[in-house]
């Protein structure tokens, strides 16, 4: 297994001596390698193991000893097993920080390093420091992959920033990648972020065009276009069937017709729609579709039936739903209740 001892071994010897001695875990990770050295690929074995518990600390402790305790120092495997405990945690300030340790180090970062740093920061929607890393990429030499811009694409998406969207796309279609159906998803999804609905039926039509075949994850995105370009036009208790609200069952359609089943956010989004153009009955038989693909309701589901109940002054309808929604095991929320008490309150219903 590429080790001297064994990494599991040498896990819970550390743990159990980082429990006996509180404040001073350094001296334990210390002291129990020296006592059971590993071999370069034990230790990032171990980085990583620390990284799966979440214990960040402990991984920066295993790390700092194979800098100062081994022959050759650490190596690029070692930090980004660390760089990567570092992503998974959230601590994408500290990933960076690390970033420049290496080339202190004279570790030189490669694909994976710079990966999993965008990583980290796609979380929190740094925009600004992940076009600052695709340029220091460029700089080094490190060429970024489709991964890369992925990457870089849903943190736009994460912040909304469509100027940010656009100069990566720019730079992605400049190094001959065009992209893949995570592409594709996640420009949608910008366009839904940024109000700009046509701007994601253009994004349908380029990739279709480049033979790029939408699944699942892209129909829920176009969907949630649609809700968002129907809730933008304030339909009101008309069952409005025109179009935002006649495209998202046009897409609904065309999954179901492509041999793929819809999942719980597809139907989400749906009766996301449906709220928007006041569709009532079409969101219960939208509710009642949903076994017949194995599908179970959840909280978000409920209470968009309930907001839509709202909406069109259906009070007893509400109620039956929280009932059913309750028989089923789900605890309501703050929206929930709030879209009753609305839904009871617009019908005379306030003593409901």
């Amino acid at each position: 297994d590429g080790t001297t001892a064994s990494v599991k071994e040498v896990t819970a010897s550390m743990l159990t001596a980082v429990r006996a001695v509180r404040g001073r875990e350094g001296d334990a990770v210390r002291e129990t390698l020296a006592n059971t050295p590993l071999t370069a690929k034990g230790y990032t074995r171990l980085i990583s193991e620390m990284g799966q518990r979440r214990r960040t600390k402990l991984a920066m402790h295993v790390l700092n000893y194979v800098r100062t305790n081994s022959k050759s120092g650490a190596s690029v495997f070692h930090y980004n097993a660390y760089i990567r405990a570092l992503a998974t945690a959230g601590e994408w300030q500290v990933a960076l920080t690390t970033l420049q340790q290496m080339a202190a180090d004279g570790v030189e970062p490669d694909l994976l390093t710079y990966n999993t740093v965008l990583s980290s920061l796609r979380y929190d929607a740094e925009v600004d420091r992940v076009l600052m890393l695709l340029d220091t990429m460029a700089e080094r030499g490190v060429a970024p992959d489709l991964i890369s811009y992925n990457t870089a694409l849903s943190a736009c998406q994460r912040a909304a920033d469509w100027d940010a969207h656009e100069r990566v796309r720019e730079r992605m279609l400049a190094d001959g990648l065009y992209g893949d159906v995570f592409t594709y998803a996640t420009l949608v999804s910008v366009c839904e972020r940024c109000g700009r609905p046509e701007a994601a039926f253009r994004v349908r039509d380029e990739f279709e065009d480049h033979g790029v075949e939408a699944n699942t994850y892209v129909y829920n995105a176009l969907i949630s276009v649609c809700r968002m370009a129907a809730a933008g036009l304030g339909l009101a208790g008309g069952y409005q069937r025109s179009g935002p609200v006649s495209r998202a069952f046009d897409l609904f359609q065309e999954l179901r017709d492509s041999n793929m089943e819809p999942d719980l956010v597809t139907f989400n989004a749906l009766l996301g729609v449906c709220m928007a153009a006041g569709m009532w009955k079409e969101s219960l038989d939208l509710l009642d579709e949903m076994p017949f693909y194995n599908l179970t309701p959840d909280v978000i589901t409920y209470s968009t039936v309930i907001s839509t109940c709202d909406k069109t002054r259906q009070w007893s309808t509400a109620i039956a739903m929280l009932a059913r929604m309750k028989d089923e095991g789900l605890k309501p929320n703050v929206i929930t209740y709030n879209s009753l008490i609305s839904a009871c309150q617009r019908s005379g219903q306030a003593d409901e």
